[in-house]
């Protein structure tokens, strides 16, 4: 406790209480000096003049040593202390020797010297010792007064100082204990209040740190939202480059530039810079270049923006050399360290421009060397991600509009009529072709219901078709006396989209085809059967040899081929003109077995399993039985010619919203995806190494198509190379009543 204290050596605690103690010292100090100087005027008013001068003495020394003690107290505040203490209670008992009132003001004074210890040492132990020290003291007065060896005006009785002596100590240590207490609640008192300042002063500084860092996220925070605010206004992205500078510039960075990607040419190409006033024309002519469209190949990685743009992290530069390297038109490096010192800058920071996972782009700084703080860091962070952002869609924005213009172009000039409805079919888009063909002029049909626009049945029930069964349909439609062949398909996210073609000429070349067909077949018809009948008298007339015989028989295969065609093209005129068509109700059951049944043995020599799966309660239909026969007759032996043996043919049927669907399914030979769309086209034959010797006028599909669609349904094929093939055709269910 009497070592010698460094304070630089304290711990924090430590070095508080020590500063705390430094500080009682002073005032005990203060007081003691004023007290002093009090009673020296006081001796000298008061005593006689033969012991004046020695009391006035004795105060005054007492005083002169606090300036040793204020000396010692800061490197040995403990000892100091008591010494200090301990030569007060000298001079006190030279003052008792010299004016001989021992047993008065002594001992008070005695007992106020170890209240005084407690107060500037606090511990208890301290006031215990600073009574034992006074208390030895005071015995040694008493000792050198019993004695003898120093005289005293007013000498005790042995018994009577006993009796002082006693009474005084127990009243050091009563006193030293009580000192104790009221020090102790003094201490906790002064401890509270000085934990309370602390947590005051700490909570106050967090408070200060709390509401500036507060300050400054909340003027980052207003910065981004101009930012976002006034990107948001922008229009196109030049409009947005050039308020991502200006932003910029407000927020005190002054010399920004924007390079952008360019996929096309797989470089960086400057596309906006800060500052249009005057200092921006006087560094365009140090550097003699235009700052916009200056480029850089992205293989240049020894240029510091495009480092960034293809790593994706922010870089740092004093090097000129990494500045420029590559960009084209080349620019003087002196130049450009000419044009830096104009703007004040040494270094320049490059941060990537990200837009989703992308780098689009970068932004460059310039600004003197160390000046980006770690705030201005992360702030430019946040700003090059917003707008990185608004670049890619003010620039896909851009590109939208150019494809816009050019669709809307294109569908504003085509001949073919397009229509585009929402998922409800209500209208989106008629383009002129589309007004013309149901004669819509004059109002806009935006936003109503298709239903209500156009008036034609076809067109809703197409439309009704898509609904059904979610994918995409086409159909011809009759329009004022005209046809148009039209595709409905539907958009996800939008609706669906109508494209309509006027195919009336090819509908009346057709027709003219099929009458000039039918016209021939009809002529054809007589002088065929003649060369048939001629070919059998010719076996009659007499006998024929060999070769002969071949030819004829070789006549008679032709002849029957034609009979066949003639057949088939008189019988699909007769179909597509409606003739010869009795539309009855119906038992598809009834249609479908005696077809199977004609064909089963064939079926059998082909060692093909031919089968029927229907459903239960098979609804009738209204339709010419006869002409359903055929069609199935059609397909089914179709399916028989092109599947091998051990193959499957199966007859299926089921039944949905009104509609009857009869597939035929077999497991043959397939058709190829080129051929697919053309199957059911006049003459059409697939042709291959696998149906060349397959025989057929090449018109059953045509005439079986010409058949369904008759009867208000329609006909499709689904087929996949060596896996088989499935027919199918739609039937609408009688109406009960």
């Amino acid at each position: 406790m009497f070592r010698p204290i460094d304070p630089a050596k304290l711990s924090p605690e430590e070095r508080y209480e020590y500063e705390q103690l430094l500080q009682r010292a002073k005032s005990f100090i203060k007081v003691k000096a004023i007290i002093n100087g009090v009673i020296c005027l006081l001796f000298l008013a008061t005593f006689r003049p033969s012991i004046k001068m020695a009391m006035t003495l004795i105060a005054l020394v007492d005083g002169l040593l606090l300036i040793p003690y204020w000396l010692l107290v800061r490197r040995y505040p403990v000892l100091s202390t008591f010494m200090s203490l301990g030569c007060t209670a000298i001079a006190i008992s030279a003052g008792d020797w010299v004016g001989g009132y021992q047993t008065g003001a002594s001992g008070i004074m005695y007992a106020l010297l170890i209240t005084v210890a407690n107060l500037i040492l606090i511990h208890s132990w301290s006031t215990y010792l600073a009574a034992g020290i006074i208390s030895a003291i005071y015995m040694g007065t008493i000792i050198l007064e019993v004695k003898g060896i120093v005289p005293i005006v007013f000498p005790h009785t042995m018994a009577n100082l006993a009796r002082v002596v006693t009474i005084n100590v127990i009243c050091f240590y009563g006193l030293a204990a009580l000192s104790n207490v009221v020090t102790k609640l003094y201490r906790e008192m002064l401890y509270a209040r000085t934990h309370a300042e602390e947590i005051a002063e700490q909570r106050t500084a967090e408070l200060r740190k709390s509401h500036a860092e507060l300050k400054r996220t909340t003027a980052h925070l207003s910065a981004l939202q101009r930012l976002s605010e006034a990107l948001r206004r922008a229009r196109g992205l030049e409009a947005t480059l050039q308020t991502v500078v200006e932003e910029m510039d407000r927020l005190g960075f002054r010399s920004v530039i924007i390079s952008l990607l360019d996929k096309e040419s797989h470089s960086l190409v400057v596309r906006a810079a800060s500052g249009k006033g005057e200092l921006y024309e006087q560094v365009q002519q140090v550097l003699k270049v235009p700052l916009i469209g200056l480029t850089v190949s992205l293989e240049e990685t020894a240029n510091i923006t495009v480092r960034v743009a293809r790593s994706g992290e922010m870089e740092s530069t004093d090097d000129v050399r990494e500045m420029i390297v590559g960009i084209k038109p080349a620019v003087d490096p002196a130049l450009v360290q000419a044009a830096m010192r104009l703007i004040k800058a040494d270094s320049m920071t490059v941060f990537p421009l990200w837009a989703e996972e992308e780098v689009v782009g970068v932004v460059s700084i310039y600004h003197p060397q160390g000046k980006l703080s770690a705030e201005d860091i992360h702030l430019m962070q946040a700003i090059a991600d917003q707008a990185g952002l608004a670049i890619e869609n003010a620039r896909l924005f851009a590109e939208t509009v150019s494809e816009r213009a050019k669709l809307a172009a294109v569908i504003a000039s085509t001949e073919d009529a397009i229509i585009v409805t929402d998922e409800t079919d209500h209208i989106l888009l008629l383009n002129p072709a589309a007004r013309r063909a149901f004669r819509l002029d004059g109002e806009d049909w935006g936003g109503q219901p298709l239903a209500e626009v156009v008036e034609n049945q076809a067109l809703h029930d197409l439309f009704n078709r898509l609904a059904a069964e979610g994918v995409a349909q086409n159909a011809e439609i009759p329009v004022d006396g005209r046809t148009f062949y039209a595709n409905l398909a539907p958009i996800p996210g939008v609706g669906k989209v109508l494209a309509m073609q006027d195919i009336t000429y090819l509908k009346e070349l057709d027709q003219m085809k099929s009458d000039f067909v039918a016209t021939v077949s009809h002529d054809l018809r007589s002088p065929l059967s003649i060369i048939d009948g001629y070919t059998d008298l010719l076996q009659e007339v007499g006998s024929l040899n060999e070769q002969q015989h071949q030819f004829v028989e070789r006549i008679k295969v032709a002849t029957t081929n034609m009979v066949r065609l003639v057949t088939d093209l008189l019988d699909l005129g007769k179909i597509e003109a409606g003739l010869e068509m009795e539309m009855t109700p119906c038992d598809l059951e009834d249609i479908i077995d005696p077809v199977v049944t004609n064909l089963q043995g064939w079926a059998e020599r082909k060692g093909i399993e031919l089968r029927v799966e229907l459903p239960e309660n098979v609804p009738p239909i209204r339709g010419d039985s006869i002409r359903l026969r055929q069609v199935l007759t059609n397909l089914v032996d179709n399916a028989l010619k092109y599947t091998h043996e051990g193959g499957t043919v199966a007859v299926q049927m089921s039944v949905d919203n009104g509609t009857v669907t009869v597939r035929v399914r077999d497991t043959g030979i397939g058709i190829g995806p080129d051929d697919l769309p053309h199957v059911f086209d006049k003459f059409y034959r697939v042709e291959g190494e696998e149906t060349r010797d397959i025989a057929g006028t090449g018109l059953g599909l045509a005439i079986a198509k010409s058949i369904v669609e008759a009867h208000g349904g329609r006909i499709w094929a689904e087929s996949e190379p060596g896996a088989g093939s499935v027919f199918s055709f739609t039937l609408p269910v009688l109406e009960k009543g």
